[in-house]
C-alpha cells in the first residue's frame, strides 16, 4: 500500500470512528460502556497518528471541525490544535461556552486546559490491539 492510499483508508477509518462515537445514544452509554468508548478513542488515535503527517490528511480533520455532532467537533479540534491553532482553538472555546452541547462543553473545556499547559502529547501511542 502506497503513502497515500494509507492516507485515504486512515481518512475513511477516522471518520467511521468518529460517526461510532456520535451513534452511541446517549452520554449514559459512554459512562456505560467505558470499554468501547476506550476502543473507539484508541483506534481515533491510531488514525490521527498517520492523518496528522500529511497536509491531506490534517485537512481531513480540519474538516471534521465543522460537523454539526459536538463529539466530531470536540475530538477533530483537539487533534487539529496542532496544526490549525487558531481554528482548534476557536471551535473548542464554542464548544465549552454551548450549554447545549453536554458532556462535550467539559470535554473541550480541559482540551484547551491540558493544551494550554502542554500536557496534550500527539505522539501518544495507545496500547496494541488484543
Amino acid at each position: 500500500m502506497d503513502r497515500s492510499q494509507e492516507v485515504e483508508r486512515a481518512i475513511e477509518r477516522y471518520t467511521a470512528t468518529l460517526e461510532a462515537m456520535a451513534e452511541l445514544p446517549s452520554e449514559a452509554d459512554v459512562a456505560g460502556s467505558p470499554r468501547r468508548w476506550n476502543r473507539l478513542a484508541n483506534e481515533l488515535q491510531r488514525q490521527r497518528l498517520i492523518l496528522s503527517q500529511t497536509s491531506s490528511g490534517q485537512q481531513a480533520i480540519s474538516a471534521l471541525m465543522g460537523d454539526p455532532r459536538p463529539v466530531v467537533r470536540v475530538w477533530a479540534a483537539g487533534h487539529a490544535l496542532f496544526w490549525d491553532g487558531a481554528r482548534g482553538r476557536s471551535v473548542l472555546e464554542a464548544l465549552r461556552d454551548d450549554p447545549h452541547v453536554g458532556v462535550y462543553s467539559v470535554d473541550a473545556k480541559y482540551t484547551l486546559i491540558e493544551f494550554d499547559k502542554g500536557r496534550l502529547d500527539p505522539r501518544w501511542e495507545p496500547p496494541t490491539r488484543r
